[in-house]
């Protein structure tokens, strides 16, 4: 019962669907899509899990700890050796599955945590690709980490905005993506998998070096002399703003987003 339900989420060993998925759709079409595949999966997951299983939580929680434990490390590996962004962000979010995966093993304690992270991350998801679709207007398909080089000279808007994005997906303090991290590593602490909250913190500091990568190509390194400046449109312009505004505001104050989180209905 678990496969069907969890393969929209994208973890391991669920994965191989989203790289090809996030690589050859419209990229200005991935982050909506995705968002909305892993907030859809999270609450049919739930609602099996929380709603007609919650008694048989002490068979299903070690499977999700394995599955989750095994999507950190693959996800984190593999996002570590691609050169193209949407590949990147593909199998970062298998490892962002393996985080939502922990609060699933708290049981209905850790409910608020999951919708919390499940939020953040799917905004996030939308942000950073309607970033890589400015980015990555000139080559259809694809959106090598060289086309980044020297964004922040050319459009130090969207390198900033990518940078913050990136923090959050990292989990650096003082964004959203933080507060998510630490809720569901403590959600799944409290329910005795300590091992998976270790590992969890492992994978996130490998994770670091994904992230900077990105973002050491926009700062550091240098573009070619005929590189144009990225064309952003209003629209797009729009939901960057919104995305990176949002990280900080709830990254710098939590609370009125994790009360509504802790009291949603897992059903």
């Amino acid at each position: 019962h678990l496969v069907p339900l969890a393969i929209p989420v994208s973890p391991a060993p669920f994965l191989l669907w989203a790289p090809y998925v996030y690589h050859g759709a419209p990229t200005a079409a991935v982050g909506f899509m995705a968002a909305g595949v892993k907030i859809a999966g999270c609450a049919a997951l739930g609602r099996i899990l929380f709603g007609a299983l919650p008694s048989q939580i002490d068979e299903w929680a070690p499977i999700l700890s394995i599955i989750a434990g095994i999507s950190m490390i693959i996800g984190t590996a593999l996002a570590a050796v691609q050169t193209d962004v949407k590949r990147i962000l593909a199998y970062s979010g298998v490892a962002h599955a393996g985080y939502i995966m922990m609060a699933f093993v708290a049981g209905i304690e850790g409910v608020g945590a999951m919708w919390f992270y499940v939020a953040m991350y799917a905004l996030t998801l939308v942000g950073a690709f309607a970033i890589v679709a400015v980015v990555s207007r000139t080559t259809p398909g694809r959106s090598d980490l060289d086309d980044w080089a020297g964004l922040s000279r050319r459009s130090p808007e969207l390198a900033w905005s990518m940078l913050a994005l990136l923090l959050a997906m990292g989990g650096i303090p003082f964004t959203a993506g933080f507060v998510a991290k630490v809720s569901v590593f403590a959600a799944a602490a409290d329910a005795g998998y300590l091992w998976l909250t270790v590992l969890a913190l492992l994978t996130t500091v490998v994770g670091l070096y994904v992230y900077f990568r990105i973002a050491a190509k926009m700062f550091f390194a240098k573009a070619e002399d005929d590189t144009a400046e990225p064309d952003v449109s209003v629209v797009a312009r729009l939901v960057i703003a919104v995305t990176v505004v949002a990280q900080i505001v709830v990254g710098v104050n939590p609370w009125p987003l994790l009360d509504l989180a802790r009291e949603a209905l897992p059903l």
